[in-house]
């Protein structure tokens, strides 16, 4: 009898509706509040907040509905009201008729994102698509930005992407965690972004940003670990130490990121992280300069690389990297840059006294088979790639480079391969990704072809947002533009190429291959001679190019290429 007459008074206060119509209420706030929240890309504490604040309120409500009614003389407690003051019929009439306004909001807001909603951000979910897939395919993904300079010296620059860059070398040997390629993550070098633009076009859920500031032998280093998904750092710490202890600061800011991240070490990994290749601060800061230098790919900057490694060493005859730098800069200038002589035999000592010096090095194993590759060594550099690879398999350059090599030989089917597996381990590189459009040309799987044309053209699209005078990215995905049938285009970012590096042999060969698809002869045999002339060497590269297949028979292009004989 108790529980019947307790059940009547709450029908009697109307507590029932009320909590009914708080319920449906509540739900079409949250769903109102989730697009626009949504419109202003408001980070997900926003709405869980709300939640929260309903959550906690339906109690109170429910309270309150049966603590207080309405009457003609405004809210009274219940138990004071009189008979002739009660107004339960016109109560439960406006609370009816809240609840079908309510009910009909909802149905309004369901139909609006079961059917209209998804159209109207078709577009927006479409050009989004790459970066969503990145990141739900990877849960644990890592983006390392340059490291801002707050010395107050422009020259210190390269010191502290030096350190970015040792950092992300570091993770890039992790097979949990998925790490955005320099070429990216340095494109936002003094860029003021919000980092959850970042995090979303490079794909990844956190983002690595920190600050060097070096006076004398004191350094400072501030790092953060930030989470791309609300903007929140998951880790932070700021290091006051002498410069001896540079190395020691990155060990410990990727051991943090590590241990933020929840990522298992096997023991191999354990000891990459703690691993120090040097401890002479100042071979170390010319080695950071060299690798800045090298990764320009200029002639001139090539050469200043070869002296700044060649310094490193000489303060430090046991830094493998060191060597392992210096030999590729010697095969990348003798590579594109002319047969410098005693270049190739230098990039192969160079190489053999890193593999000397650290035999189960994986970098070293691979500079030593670019260098034997451009020495017609084929059968060595693959046993020296292969190693490097069951060494690292994490370890882009030696997967593209074999790719490469590979392709010299016409072992298309190979080279194809190798290239798959380099966009594997590095998604976001355009270079991988359009050579092995041309594998797929070169082998003339049609389907395999068109598809990895498509996505090579936006990947280097992408690249080209964030850098827009790479005058590399600009010819070779130049190429990719005319096998889409887009010729007009493919002829702008070629002349664009050409205004920034006019003198460069790579880009004056490129420009022979573009001229050539497109039926232009003449500049096409303009172009060879002037890559021959200015020291191109790769006679193998240029005999199994289908791209010169055009002019390949012009007395002209014979006649050049006769000189690499």
């Amino acid at each position: 009898m108790n529980l019947r007459k307790y059940i009547s008074e709450l029908k009697r206060r109307h507590v029932f509706k009320a909590g009914l119509a708080y319920l449906i209420a509540a739900w079409v706030f949250t769903e109102v509040a989730a697009l626009v929240l949504d419109s202003f890309a408001a980070p997900p504490y926003f709405m869980k907040t709300i939640l929260f604040i309903l959550a906690i309120g339906f109690p109170v409500w429910l309270a309150f509905s049966w603590v207080y009614d309405i009457t003609p003389g405004g809210i009274k407690k219940t138990k004071s009201i009189d008979q002739e003051e009660s107004v339960t019929p016109q109560n439960n009439l406006r609370l009816n008729k809240a609840i079908i306004v309510l009910l009909s909001i909802a149905i309004i807001l369901l139909i609006f994102n079961q059917f209209l909603h998804p159209q109207i951000n078709k577009s927006e979910k479409e050009t989004s698509t790459s970066s969503a897939d990145t990141m739900k395919t990877s849960a644990r993904s890592i983006a390392v930005l340059p490291f801002t300079n707050v010395s107050g010296e422009e020259e210190q620059d390269y010191f502290c992407y030096g350190i970015s860059e040792d950092i992300l070398n570091d993770l890039t040997h992790l097979e949990e965690l998925r790490v955005v390629a320099r070429t990216s993550s340095f494109s936002y070098k003094n860029k003021d972004q919000d980092i959850r633009e970042i995090g979303l076009k490079l794909g990844v859920h956190t983002i690595l940003e920190g600050s060097v500031r070096k006076a004398g032998e004191k350094l400072r280093i501030t790092a953060q670990l930030i989470n791309v998904e609300d903007g929140f750092s998951l880790w932070s710490e700021r290091y006051d130490r002498d410069i001896q202890d540079v190395f020691a600061i990155q060990n410990e800011i990727a051991k943090s990121i590590v241990q933020a991240l929840e990522i298992k070490l096997s023991v191999k990994e354990k000891q990459q992280l703690e691993k120090v290749t040097t401890e002479n601060v100042q071979a170390y800061d010319f080695y950071v300069k060299g690798r800045e230098y090298y990764h320009q790919a200029h002639r001139s900057s090539t050469k200043y690389a070869i002296d700044l490694f060649s310094k490193a060493i000489q303060l430090d005859s046991a830094y493998t990297l060191a060597y392992c730098g210096l030999a590729d800069s010697y095969t990348q200038h003798y590579t594109y840059f002319g047969k410098t002589e005693g270049y190739l035999e230098r990039a192969l000592a160079a190489s053999q006294k890193a593999l000397e010096l650290s035999p189960g090095l994986a970098e070293a194993h691979s500079s030593f088979g670019i260098a034997l590759s451009q020495n017609k060594q084929y059968k060595e550099a693959e046993k020296e790639f292969e190693t490097a690879i069951q060494l690292d398999p994490t370890l882009f350059e030696a997967y593209y480079q074999y790719a490469r090599a590979s392709r010299m030989q016409g072992n298309f089917e190979r080279a194809a391969e190798l290239f798959k597996k380099a966009t594997l381990v590095r998604p976001e590189d355009y270079e991988a990704a359009l050579f092995l459009s041309t594998a797929f040309e070169d082998l003339n799987r049609e389907e395999e072809w068109k598809k990895a044309n498509e996505h090579a053209i936006d990947i280097v699209r992408s690249h080209l947002d964030l850098n827009p005078d790479d005058a590399r990215a600009l010819y070779l995905g130049a190429g990719n533009l005319i096998q889409a049938d887009e010729p007009e285009e493919a002829l702008q970012w070629l002349k664009k190429a050409v205004s920034i590096d006019p003198n460069e042999t790579s880009v004056l060969y490129n420009a022979t291959c573009i001229y050539s698809l497109l039926g232009m002869i003449d500049e096409a045999l303009n172009y060879f001679e002037q890559t021959i002339e200015s020291g191109y060497t790769s006679r193998e590269w240029i005999d199994n190019d289908s791209d010169l297949d055009p002019i390949r028979d012009h007395p002209r292009f014979q006649k050049a290429l006769a000189t690499l004989n």
